[in-house]
Parts: structure tokens; C-alpha cells; sequence
């Protein structure tokens, strides 16, 4: 029966509130199938056209719980995975899609492996973590203000920022107040992104004040340089992280790059490439655009502040 609620449930995320459907497939819902086995749970806010999934990690027993009564209480902590830019272009990239959810959901596998991962480790005693899966907006889920430009010339511009903020808002907001996490003190959030979904999380994390660990994968991060390298049109309305590198001087953050990725070559990171105290960059052997990221995840993550937050 469980495995039928499960079947149902991801069929409704692909079918619209308006009536209208987004065309399914199969490794898009094998991906999700997947997650619910392993313990995510949709967390989707009404107002955010998208899809949310969220699992606790390491919940702890109670003898653990009362243990840590005694001790200082430990900042809640989401490890958020963001989506890419979704779906190809049509006509060898001279039409956008009319459906930007993607075929593939790298950074939702990434979070699946990561959670697995903290169930084989529980963190320190007490210690309350989440790991959670955004889309970015009108993938999956339809609304009425959705058109291209969200995801195309306007993808990382001041509206799309808006609408993930009121996606993370809401998801740690939410997820507290189902799992009864009181009182523990601020949250922190670890943003994680593949593609341009690592665009977003740097966008996000120079606006934002609980953001302590960003990672990125295959990350235009200086979408100027971007543009002009891959030869595509202007992205108009769209804002440049490499831009707002004072914000997140203090940051830490790591950011990969894929030998072998045509797509974001080490210039595309800009001035992001030039390592600091807090900043690192890697260049990943044997490792694309799209492949690789999750055979070597466990050893990359070990490179970032995910094993330092998790200490």
C-alpha cells in the first residue's frame, strides 16, 4: 500500500494544479522513487513553484536526547541541494524548453548519497540535521506567473532569488515545527549546487545570514565570462555572483570543476577561482558536466565544509 501512495504521490508532482502535465520520465521518477525509499518527505510550500523534499538524518534516541539536555544547545542544521537549469534547449539550442524540470536530478542523487552517509555517521550528541532537495522555479510544479524568462535570460535574476528564498524560508520554518525542534537556536544552512543551481546557492548565500558552508559543482560563478566563453546570448535580468564575491569573503566554500566539462571550464568561475583562506577550488579528474559528481561524492564532500559542519 505504501508503495502505491508513493507511486501516486509522484505522479502528482508531474501533473499540474491547472490541469495541464508535464511529460514524466522514467529516471526523473526513478530518482524520486528512490528518495522516498530512503526517507525524504515532500516539504513543498504552497507558494513556491517547485518541489521541496526533505529527510531528518541521525534523529537520535531518546536516551541520546535527554543526554543532551545537559549540554549547550546545537544550531539545527539543512544541508540543501538546488537544482540545475533543467531541461535542453530545443532545435540544437536556438529554442528554450517549455518545461524546464530536468531528465535527470543530480543534485537530489547527491543528497540521497549524503543522507545515507549521515545515517552511517550520526554527528554529535544532540545534534538535529536535515538534508533537503529544491527544485528551482516552475520545475516540476506550474504557476501562473512561470514564463521562460525564469529560466532562461532571468534564471538567476531578482525574482528567481525571491522565490527560493520563500522556498528555504519555509522548508526550515516548516520542517522545525513538524519535527519539534524548539529552542535549539538559529539554524544553519550548507548550500549545495550543481550547474546553475551553484549560481543560485551564491546568490543566495551573499543575501543571507544563516548560510555558513556553500559547495558548488560545474558552477558558472562569473556568468559574464560564462557567456562570452560558450558564446550564448546576454543573460538579461540575471545577476552575476562574481559580483557580490565581497559578501562571502568570509564564507567558506568550495567549488569544483570537471576536467573533462566543455560546458564550465575554470574561467567560468572568474575571480571565485582564486583560492583564499576560505575559499577552495578543485578540479576534478575523469569528471564532466554531468558525469562523475556522484561516484566521487564521498570523498569530495570530505574535502568541503559539509565534514567540517558534521564534526
Amino acid at each position: 500500500m505504501q508503495h502505491v501512495l508513493r507511486a501516486l504521490c509522484i505522479a502528482s508532482v508531474l501533473v499540474c494544479v491547472s490541469g495541464c502535465a508535464f511529460a514524466p520520465h522514467s529516471t526523473r521518477n526513478a530518482t524520486i522513487e528512490k528518495a522516498l525509499s530512503a526517507g525524504f518527505q515532500y516539504q513543498t510550500p504552497r507558494d513556491f513553484p517547485g518541489l521541496v523534499l526533505v529527510k531528518r538524518s541521525q534523529p537520535g534516541s531518546a536516551s541520546r536526547l535527554a543526554a543532551a539536555e545537559t549540554k549547550p544547545p546545537i544550531p539545527p542544521r539543512f544541508i540543501i541541494f538546488i537544482e540545475g537549469d533543467g531541461a535542453a534547449w530545443r532545435r540544437s539550442g536556438t529554442k528554450p524548453p517549455t518545461d524546464p524540470t530536468p531528465k535527470r536530478l543530480i543534485p537530489l542523487e547527491l543528497a540521497i548519497l549524503e543522507s545515507r552517509l549521515l545515517d552511517q555517521h550520526p554527528g554529535p550528541e544532540g545534534s538535529n540535521t536535515f538534508i533537503a532537495y529544491v527544485s528551482r522555479p516552475c520545475q516540476f510544479r506550474w504557476a501562473e506567473e512561470c514564463n521562460e524568462a525564469l529560466w532562461t535570460s532571468a534564471r538567476f535574476g531578482s525574482r528567481v532569488q525571491e522565490l527560493m528564498n520563500v522556498a528555504l524560508w519555509n522548508l526550515v520554518r516548516a520542517t522545525l515545527i513538524r519535527e519539534g525542534v524548539t529552542n535549539e537556536g538559529q539554524p544553519r544552512l550548507s548550500l549545495v549546487g550543481h550547474s546553475g543551481g551553484g549560481t543560485i546557492a551564491a546568490l543566495l548565500a551573499a543575501s543571507r545570514g544563516d548560510v555558513d558552508c556553500l559547495v558548488t559543482f560545474a558552477a558558472p560563478l562569473d556568468t559574464d565570462a560564462w557567456v562570452e566563453n560558450q558564446g550564448l546570448s546576454p543573460l538579461t535580468g540575471s545577476q552575476n555572483p562574481v559580483a557580490l564575491l565581497d559578501r562571502l569573503g568570509s564564507l567558506r566554500s568550495h567549488h569544483f570543476v570537471g576536467e573533462n566539462d566543455s560546458v564550465v571550464r575554470l574561467e567560468a568561475l572568474g575571480e571565485f577561482a582564486i583560492p583564499t583562506n576560505s575559499r577552495k577550488v578543485h578540479l576534478v579528474p575523469e569528471t564532466s558536466h554531468t558525469l562523475g559528481w556522484t561516484d566521487s561524492w564521498k570523498l569530495l564532500r570530505q574535502l568541503t565544509c559539509l565534514r567540517q559542519t558534521h564534526e
